[in-house]
C-alpha cells in the first residue's frame, strides 16, 4: 500500500480558477495537459512541508484519469521544484470503450464547431440505466447547470487517439496503482476481465490493485 501522511487541510486556501490560458480549453490535447501539470511541483513547494505530507498521490476520474496517467508516466522526479510521486489512483476509465458510444461522440459535434455539447447524452449514459434505480431522480435537475461544452479535439481524442496510444503512457508508470471501473459502466467495458486488461498495461508499476466497483453507476465523461 502507498504510505502517506494526511495533510492538515485547514492551512490550505480554497481553490481558485486557473487563468484561461492554463485551463483545459487552452491545450490542444490530453497529452499536452498531462505533461503540463506544473501545478504539482508548485503546490509541493508551497504546501508540501506545511501540510506534513511525505509525498504526492494522484487521484483522478474519467478524463482526469487519462491526464493523471500521462502525468505519472512522464514523471521523472526532476520536475521543477521536485516532488515525490508515491502513487496513482484512477477510476472511470478503461482499456476498451463500448463501441455503441464511439459514434455517439461524433454525433455531438456540429460541422465546423469548435466545441461539442454532452448534455443530450450524458444523463442517459451516466444515470438512466434501463430497469435500474441507482440514482436519485433529483440528481438530473442539476444536469443543465453543470453541463459545459467540450473542445472538439478533446472529444475526438477520447474516442480515438487515447484508445490507440494510452499504453505508451501506462507502460512508463513506475509508482503503485489502484484502479476501479464501475459495474454498470455504459461507456467503458466492465466485463469480468476488464480489470486484468488494465492491470497488465502497467508493466513497471511495483504494485497494482484493480477491480470492479459493485453497484456503481456508469462513468460518464464530465
Amino acid at each position: 500500500m502507498v504510505e502517506h501522511t494526511t495533510p492538515n487541510t485547514s492551512i490550505l486556501p480554497p481553490s481558485t480558477p486557473l487563468p484561461g490560458s492554463l485551463t483545459y480549453w487552452g491545450f490542444q490535447s490530453l497529452r499536452s495537459i498531462g505533461r503540463a501539470m506544473t501545478i504539482l511541483p508548485a503546490l509541493w513547494k508551497e504546501y508540501g512541508e506545511l501540510s506534513g505530507a511525505s509525498a504526492v498521490v494522484l487521484l483522478a476520474h474519467s478524463i482526469g484519469a487519462m491526464m493523471a496517467t500521462i502525468t505519472a508516466g512522464s514523471y521523472t522526479g526532476t520536475e521543477g521544484y521536485s516532488y515525490s510521486l508515491a502513487g496513482l489512483i484512477t477510476s472511470g476509465i478503461g482499456a476498451e470503450m463500448n463501441l455503441s458510444h464511439t459514434q455517439s461522440f461524433t454525433n455531438l459535434i456540429e460541422p465546423g464547431a469548435s466545441h461539442g455539447n454532452f448534455d443530450p447524452v450524458k444523463d442517459q449514459m451516466m444515470l438512466k440505466i434501463p430497469n435500474m434505480s441507482l440514482a436519485d431522480p433529483e440528481v438530473t435537475k442539476h444536469s443543465a447547470r453543470l453541463n459545459k461544452p467540450a473542445p472538439v479535439g478533446g472529444i475526438m481524442e477520447i474516442s480515438t487517439t487515447w484508445l490507440r496510444d494510452w499504453h505508451r503512457h501506462s507502460h512508463q508508470v513506475k509508482v503503485p496503482l489502484k484502479y476501479g471501473v464501475s459495474e454498470f459502466d455504459e461507456l467503458w467495458s466492465s466485463t469480468p476481465d476488464a480489470p486484468e486488461k488494465w492491470r497488465d498495461a502497467f508493466l513497471l508499476s511495483p504494485r497494482v490493485e484493480c477491480g470492479i466497483v459493485p453497484n456503481a453507476l456508469a462513468d460518464g465523461m464530465l
